[in-house]
């Protein structure tokens, strides 16, 4: 929008909390973080679409509205598939425990690192704490390039989809429709599908 000569961002105005902000209050069932999961994959697979990686997939980014609305936002560092990953200065851009190894061993961006942050985003919602975060960057760093993380205990039925998500190499990580079946299943009760054939798990 333009208003006399100046540009205006005009953004809707989200009444409720970030995910971040619940999860300080402790981890979530794991039903509501497959509701929450699939909403947020929802949001990824249209960018996915149109070859955008959001390259920021964490709590903090999603806001939990009435009626249960979820919205993924901060598309601010989100680039197009192909293109440079890193800043002018070289940095990386994105929370740090939520950037997939292959972002940090440069091999760049693609639609299975927005997998890998929305599996440690689940990880989070249902234990309450993120399984690479660590004390110094340096640490944080090598946990995400080399550490497995620890089996979440409270996943219940997400817990095998998390692991599977967390599968340093990207290529062996499931494919979205086969994280949005497993996310439905368990927000909606039903039995969880076994993973695809010649998938991750």
């Amino acid at each position: 929008v333009v208003e006399d000569t100046l540009p205006w961002i005009v953004m809707e105005l989200i009444r409720g909390e970030s995910l971040h902000e619940v999860l300080r209050r402790g981890p979530v069932e794991a039903t509501e973080a497959a509701r929450i999961g699939r909403a947020v994959l929802g949001a990824l697979r249209a960018a996915h679409a149109v070859g955008i990686v959001h390259r920021d997939v964490k709590p903090a980014n999603v806001l939990l509205g009435r009626h249960d609305r979820v919205v993924l936002t901060d598309f601010g560092i989100a680039h197009i598939q192909g293109e440079e990953s890193l800043t002018v200065s070289g940095e990386f851009v994105g929370s740090l425990e939520f950037i997939a190894p292959e972002r940090m061993s440069g091999r760049g961006a693609g639609p299975a690192s927005d997998l890998w942050s929305l599996g440690v985003l689940l990880y989070a919602a249902v234990e309450g704490w993120s399984p690479f975060r660590r004390t110094t960057l340096e640490s944080t760093l090598a946990a995400i390039l080399a550490a497995d993380p620890p089996e979440p205990k409270q996943a219940g039925p997400l817990g095998s989809l998390i692991v599977r998500l967390l599968v340093k190499d990207p290529e062996m990580r499931p494919d979205a429709e086969d994280v949005v079946a497993v996310l439905e299943a368990v927000a909606q009760g039903w039995p969880v599908p076994e993973p695809a054939v010649g998938s991750a798990g």
